[in-house]
């Protein structure tokens, strides 16, 4: 008489304790899925989601019906909209936020390459103007020598033959600054004034010719 209520009692039990094999199965089923979704992916790894709901599935299961596979079957279905509405956008949200510091990452780095070429762009111009002002610089320089050696320079020559025409050169006309050319210098610039240095110049040279 006692022993009947004691065995009615007992069967809720013995179908919770089927419970954690039923969902046990039910998640093996969703990882197998999972696994084996291809590259496109028809499900996410199992994540909250799977495991919150397919165990709210298995214990709907349980309490609808005694049979293990209900409760397999209502963990499974559980699951799967778990995975689908919860771990899957959680997993496209985490993969799209990976792409965008990932796309970040590579947007600043072609940043800083583009940077670091401009800089040495700039550094290399900057090398061929300081290269170039040089360059001029030695071309002004040389020209300054050369203009200052034809301003300075004498043609002997002539300069021999316009102090004999002024009467103060014998010798021969041979281009050399003799001593004896250098005193008709001296007899020239004695005879106008000027100070006796034997030295000729463009100066005296046009004096010269003027006075002839």
């Amino acid at each position: 008489m006692c022993a009947l209520p004691i065995l009615e009692n007992s069967r809720p039990s013995l179908s919770l304790a089927r419970l954690p094999v039923s969902f046990a199965a039910a998640v093996l089923v969703l990882a197998l899925s999972a696994c084996g979704s291809g590259e496109k992916g028809q499900t996410a790894p199992i994540g909250l989601g799977t495991v919150g709901v397919g165990a709210a599935g298995a214990v709907g299961g349980a309490v609808i019906g005694k049979n293990p596979a209900i409760m397999v079957g209502g963990a499974i279905i559980g699951g799967l909209l778990g995975n689908e509405f919860i771990d899957k956008p959680a997993a496209q949200s985490r993969r799209r936020r990976a792409e965008a510091v990932h796309a970040s990452q590579q947007y600043q780095e072609q940043r800083r390459q583009e940077a670091r070429e401009r800089k040495s762009e700039q550094e290399e111009e900057e090398v061929r103007r300081e290269a170039q002002q040089q360059r001029l610089q030695q071309q002004w320089q040389e020209e300054q020598m050369r203009l200052a050696e034809n301003r300075d320079w004498v043609d002997v020559s002539s300069a021999q033959r316009l102090l004999a025409a002024h009467g103060h050169y014998e010798g021969p006309i041979d281009g050399a600054n003799s001593p004896e050319t250098q005193a008709a210098v001296r007899r020239y610039q004695a005879e106008h004034g000027l100070p006796q240095s034997g030295e000729l110049s463009p100066e005296l040279m046009q004096q010269m010719r003027a006075s002839l």
